[in-house]
This record gives structure tokens, C-alpha cells and sequence, in this order.
């Protein structure tokens, strides 16, 4: 989980690129100004007209649902896995450790099978 207020940030910003088409309109909006623009609560409130509990609520209601999906689907953690996986083949490659590299890719393959 994020250590961070940046951490947070740049997670939830994440979690909406990935699940961000799972969510109501209104919702994504709220969302994307408040994690991509860095709009305040004060500023979202202003221009979505609603008031900075409600901005604040719709703040944690899609949270919550990021989170769920997140927790159901995995998708944000497996394309991670994949990234780090590719970083350790080049790395291995350029290293010249080619059966350990065919392991990974293999290990890679299952993972994106299902495996």
C-alpha cells in the first residue's frame, strides 16, 4: 500500500487508468480533477456545483470501487509483475545468462496464461 500522499496520488491516478472506464461518468470526472488536474476539493466543488462534502464523498465512494476492483482483478499489480519481469530478462540478457532468462519468459508466459 502507498506510504505517501504522493505515493496515494499517483496510485489512485493509476487505478483510474486502468479501472477508470468501470466507473459512472460523474464519478470518473470527480476523479480524474481531483487525482490528474489537482484540483482541490474547494476548486471541483466550484465547477462540478456540489459542495466540498459531497466532492469529498464521491472521492471515497470511487476509492472504494478502484480498490475493489483492484482487489477482484488484479490488473494493475500483474501489469507491474510483467514490467518487472522484462527488466529482469533484459537484465539477464545483457548479462549473458540466457537459460535464466528463458526461465523468466517462461515464467512470464504462465503468468499471462493463467497459470
Amino acid at each position: 500500500m502507498p506510504k505517501t500522499v504522493g505515493e496515494n496520488i499517483a496510485r489512485y491516478g493509476m487505478l483510474l487508468d486502468v479501472y477508470g472506464a468501470l466507473l459512472s461518468d460523474s464519478g470518473r470526472q470527480v476523479m480524474h480533477l481531483y487525482y490528474n488536474e489537482d484540483l482541490s476539493l474547494a476548486e471541483i466543488a466550484a465547477e462540478r456545483k456540489m459542495s466540498r462534502q459531497a466532492v469529498s464523498g464521491a472521492l471515497a465512494k470511487q476509492r472504494r470501487l478502484l480498490n475493489g476492483f483492484e482487489a477482484a482483478l488484479t490488473l494493475m499489480q500483474k501489469e507491474s509483475d510483467m514490467k518487472s519481469g522484462l527488466d529482469k530478462v533484459s537484465q539477464l540478457l545483457k548479462h549473458g545468462r540466457l537459460p535464466e532468462a528463458r526461465q523468466e519468459v517462461n515464467r512470464l508466459r504462465r503468468a499471462l496464461a493463467g497459470d
